[in-house]
């Protein structure tokens, strides 16, 4: 007969866990998590804790146990926390094991899958999908940026976004830019997802635009001479040259006879026959195919004629500064016509940096280092003994803009805050203002701290002044091409708006009374 002393007594694992875990655990970013069960078995079992992912281990914490108590413990909790955690039991008896699931309520992870796509001129579109870790709660909305590659600061595209897609305009031309985006629920503003690199905004290679502008800019006994202007937009290749036809007046219109390719904006058209009238037409070409054609308005009867004067110009001329502009204007009729330039009102001054040069049918306008000052309107005037005509040339120069209009006011105070307004710049240096930098100056210290340097209105609250304090304030605006000198406001002193209370006691009478004043 065996005694059962004679056998060890095994116990196969148990684990009870807290009624308050079993349906799961949540808590805010940065408390403790704590999770813990009774554990029995015989003999005493294995405990593992894992966090099932891609490796099952818990990288933070520690896991400490007391008696029958087993506890896994992370002092400060963060978003990369939540999913399921795992406590399993084990010894000779056999395994066992139990799952919670913890919820970390924070804000949310970066968004997953984010894209840039069908990059144009002026626009793109990003795409994304919503955050593996969303912080616990609903996603409410997600919010776009973008930055230029040579800027510090992120610009506002759209913040109350419902979609995971999004079009983005209004971009310049030529310009590298990097995207981002922001999911958002109740707790904040999430993990930004940048996109991977800069986009140059250029349009995909395709035909170009037609020219622009095409005039007959002289007519003989047998030729017409033609001019026209550059494509707006020239498809995203070098235009490698101008097709010109023409045809005779009361021919169909597919009966266009081609005359030559040329890569000048002017030709000769020559063996037209005097006195029939043609019409004439100018098509750009690119490697990826031909533009549609711009026709000269109006039927030419060749023959010896007067011409009153023709200007062929841009509308429109953007430099940036430092560089060197150069305008090219076509200039014809018969006779030659007397040319003058104007700036505003006034006769243009030219100097060893303002150049006019004139050769046949052409006046070139040269301005060497060119300045926000050069900005503004010119105009080119022609007249012969048949009539006088002119055109106007708009500069613009790109630059960093002026400064904010004055004046810098200080509208509200408060013991530690005060608003300052203010009015945008009437030299926005040829490119939108972005943004404004504000900053201020503790007068005992003397030194100039940013306040902000991402406020996109003309009115900033500025916060955190120390009371009885007196400060100074100033505002630069920027674009994308540098930040402004800056416009200074009047002196303040960080106090209440009607000063501090105070109660003094006066006689009337026989009667001591008590007044209250403000003490300024």
């Amino acid at each position: 007969m065996f005694s059962p002393l004679s056998y060890p007594l095994t116990e196969a694992p148990e684990i009870d866990l807290d009624a308050s875990l079993r349906k799961g655990f949540s808590v805010r970013a940065g408390c403790p998590i704590r999770l813990f069960a009774t554990i029995r078995g015989r003999p005493s079992p294995k405990v593992t804790w894992k966090k099932l992912g891609v490796d099952n281990v818990v990288r933070r914490g520690h896991v400490d146990q007391i008696d029958t108590m087993s506890f896994l413990v992370i002092p400060e909790s963060t978003r990369d926390d939540s999913g399921r955690y795992s406590l399993t039991l084990s010894n000779s008896a056999g395994e066992k094991a139990i799952f919670v699931r913890v919820k970390v309520l924070d804000t949310p992870g970066p968004v997953g899958g984010f894209e840039v796509c069908d990059v144009t001129s002026t626009g793109c579109q990003l795409s994304w999908l919503p955050p593996d870790n969303d912080g616990g709660c609903q996603i409410e909305n997600y919010i776009v940026e973008k930055r230029e590659l040579d800027k510090k600061t992120w610009s506002n595209c759209i913040n109350d976004l419902k979609k995971t897609s999004f079009k983005v305009t209004g971009l310049t031309p030529g310009c590298d830019y990097y995207f981002r985006v922001m999911a958002v629920n109740k707790y904040g503003i999430g993990v930004p997802k940048d996109s991977p690199k800069a986009y140059l905004t250029t349009d995909p290679i395709s035909e170009p635009d037609p020219p622009k502008k095409m005039e007959v800019l002289e007519v003989t006994k047998n030729s017409a001479t033609l001019g026209w202007l550059k494509p707006l937009r020239d498809g995203g290749a070098k235009i490698n040259g101008y097709m010109v036809d023409y045809k005779k007046d009361g021919e169909p219109e597919d009966k266009w006879t081609p005359y030559s390719v040329v890569k000048d904006l002017t030709i000769v058209v020559v063996g037209l026959k005097e006195g029939t009238k043609y019409k004439f037409r100018v098509a750009a070409r690119n490697v990826a195919g031909t533009s549609l054609a711009r026709e000269a308005e109006g039927v030419f009867e060749v023959k010896e004629q007067l011409m009153a004067p023709k200007i062929i110009m841009p509308d429109i001329v953007t430099v940036k500064a430092g560089e060197k502009m150069r305008v090219e204007a076509i200039v014809a009729g018969k006779p030659a016509p007397f040319c003058k330039w104007r700036q505003g009102a006034e006769d243009l001054l030219t100097s060893n940096r303002r150049m006019v040069q004139k050769s046949p049918n052409c006046i070139t306008f040269i301005i060497k280092d060119v300045s926000r000052k050069d900005s503004g309107y010119y105009s080119l005037s022609a007249e012969n003994s048949t009539a006088k005509i002119s055109q106007i040339l708009r500069v613009v120069v790109q630059d960093k803009p002026g400064p904010p209009d004055a004046p810098l006011e200080i509208v509200e105070v408060d013991i530690d805050a005060c608003t300052l307004q203010w009015n945008q710049p009437s030299e926005d240096g040829g490119s939108n203002i972005t943004n404004y930098v504000i900053e201020k100056c503790d007068v005992s210290r003397g030194d100039w701290v940013i306040a902000s340097g991402s406020c996109t209105t003309t009115s900033y609250k500025v916060g955190k002044l120390t009371p009885g304090m007196e400060y100074g304030f100033r505002v630069r605006a920027e674009n994308r091409f540098g930040i402004s000198e800056p416009i200074y406001s009047e002196k303040m002193i960080a106090r209440y708006p009607f000063g501090k209370l105070g109660m003094t006691k006066y006689k009337h009478g026989k009667n001591v009374k008590w007044l209250l004043y403000n003490e300024l």
